[in-house]
């Protein structure tokens, strides 16, 4: 079942030296099972996130845990990124100490390359973009969002951020403060698409808001807020129907 499996399964010894490697993750890394067995797994990592890796497999060890779950890229023979999608199970000896690695990995590249073309056209809108998972955590943010709402952190900084309470935080900016929280609590709980709705801000501005659920095989998976300041384009129509009322 391992030889034949299309995932990538291998196994280390305590030191990170590869001492398995079935055929399908020997096609992708590109190595045969002797040149693998002659190197760590670390040296495959990207450079960019060898530290980052070897930190959390470290502390994985250290706190004696079995199982992880961790994604990152690593280039293979012939130079290229591979994002790989692995869980971990560490296998120690009766002394607690780590004996062996057993790894099971997917090729994500795909996936990782359909969310950094989605990340790239949501930071170039000139609208703000807040996606949260069903958790409501925070699953990407733009540039936008964070300057209509003066929100003094980078984008990426607030990725895993739980936004329960960010109504409540966000209320002071708004006429009618109770009115917000309870239209995003109503909006929330019928999880129906909402276009359009008006924001009128203590400073003067007015936002618009859309609403977009998200559904993966009809599982609610998420959310979608789309923020447009219409400020200029509403006062210029405020403007036109005062000129033409004057006139009339």
């Amino acid at each position: 079942m391992v030889e034949t499996a299309s995932d990538i399964i291998y196994r280390t010894d305590n030191t990170g030296y590869f001492t398995y490697a079935n055929p399908t993750a020997l096609t992708k890394i590109g190595y045969s099972l002797e040149e693998v067995k002659q190197i760590r797994f670390s040296t495959l990592i990207d450079p960019e996130y060898t530290q980052e890796i070897q930190a959390f497999y470290l502390e994985q060890s250290i706190r004696k845990e079995v199982t992880s779950y961790k994604e990152f890229p690593v280039i293979n023979k012939k130079g290229d990124t591979i994002w790989l999608g692995q869980n971990v199970n560490f296998i120690y000896d009766e002394n607690g100490e780590l004996e062996q690695v057993n790894a099971v990995a997917r090729d994500i590249t795909e996936i990782k390359l359909s969310e950094t073309r989605l990340k790239n056209l949501i930071a170039t809108l000139q609208s703000g973009v807040l996606l949260e998972d069903e958790n409501r955590k925070m699953v990407l943010v733009n540039q936008t969002f964070c300057n209509l709402f003066a929100i003094p952190a980078p984008p990426d900084s607030l990725i895993g951020i739980d936004c329960s309470c960010s109504a409540e935080e966000s209320k002071v900016a708004f006429i009618d403060e109770e009115g917000f929280v309870n239209r995003i609590n109503e909006i929330l709980e019928s999880k129906e698409k909402v276009l359009n709705d008006e924001l009128l801000l203590k400073d003067g501005r007015i936002f618009e808001r859309d609403y977009i659920p998200i559904y993966v095989e009809n599982r609610y998976s998420g959310h979608l807020w789309n923020y447009r300041d219409v400020t200029i384009q509403r006062n210029q129509v405020n403007a036109i129907k005062r000129s033409e009322e004057k006139y009339r």
